[in-house]
């Protein structure tokens, strides 16, 4: 045990279980280390290596209601794990929209353009209507069908599938707000601006470490961040503020079992594939 210790370096491949994810893992120090009252520890020389995929289970799904012939269908359309542009994501939006579609004299056509949308198009003469269901509606924001919720609604159809526990591509696609709803009049919708960066900004959180942070969804152990933007993928991304936070420990404590997370803006834990690295650095009261 140790109270004269200043720096701490994290390095989440040495990691207590090996089969941790690196963005979800627990750490044990060779020895404790004493912070007195009145000590301030920062996250210093924070960096990760920009290396998840445009989509995957947790942003790679869209909810979609087709009605055909005096039936409704709610089926999740599930995109296929990877990375893309605009151009290849409209050829995958249109593969797995044609795929398992319910409405059978018709297909789904998508399109990209230069401005950065999507154009989806349904060519059926004789379908009821269709709708792709928008981020909001499926996180609760906004009212669907007069319903108390989406998933109440999503289960009124006639023939519905399951609903997945991984996120929606809806954002991603251009659809954050407002549901795309087709009929034989109205066949086909622009989408809003196409998101290809998954994520605007990293927090690295841990409830080993005094708080001193609040996010939109009650969070207070972010304890350092990172800004994403303008880093390309395959390359090191690195504390963008210029100072950290200072975390202030208002009462003695023993750094020894710590347990850390990093975490996008919806507060869902990040599948890092490869080591994230920082330092704690201790500022003792008396020093």
């Amino acid at each position: 045990m140790s109270d004269r210790i200043s720096r701490i370096f994290i390095n989440s491949n040495y990691k207590t279980n090996v089969l941790d994810n690196h963005g979800d893992f627990g750490i044990d120090l060779p020895l404790g280390v004493i912070i007195e009252s009145g000590s301030h520890i920062q996250i210093a020389g924070f960096v990760v290596s920009h290396v998840w995929p445009t989509l995957d289970l947790q942003n790679s799904h869209l909810f979609v209601r087709e009605v055909f012939e005096g039936t409704s269908y709610h089926r999740v359309v599930q995109l296929t794990t990877g990375n893309y542009n605009i151009a290849t994501l409209a050829v995958e939006v249109q593969a797995k929209l044609r795929q398992g579609s319910n409405i059978s004299d018709g297909f789904w056509t998508v399109t990209s353009s230069d401005e950065g949308t999507l154009t989806i198009a349904q060519a059926s003469p004789s379908f009821t209507s269709a709708r792709i269901f928008s981020a909001s509606d499926i996180a609760g924001f906004t009212s669907v069908d007069s319903s108390s919720s989406f998933a109440q609604a999503w289960a009124a159809a006639d023939v519905t599938e399951d609903l997945p526990r991984g996120g929606d591509a809806s954002t991603l696609i251009g659809i954050p707000l407002y549901r795309l709803a087709f009929s034989p009049v109205v066949n086909e919708h622009v989408t809003g601006h196409v998101d290809l960066a998954r994520y605007r900004v990293l927090h690295l959180c841990s409830p080993d470490l005094p708080n001193c942070s609040l996010s939109p969804h009650g969070r207070n152990d972010i304890c350092a961040s990172l800004v994403i933007a303008g880093n390309q993928p395959g390359s090191l991304i690195h504390n963008g503020f210029a100072q950290p936070p200072l975390l202030y420990c208002a009462n003695s404590r023993q750094l020894r079992h710590l347990k850390f997370t990093v975490r996008d803006s919806a507060d869902r834990i990040v599948r890092m594939p490869h080591a994230i690295q920082f330092e704690l650095c201790i500022t003792r009261a008396y020093e």
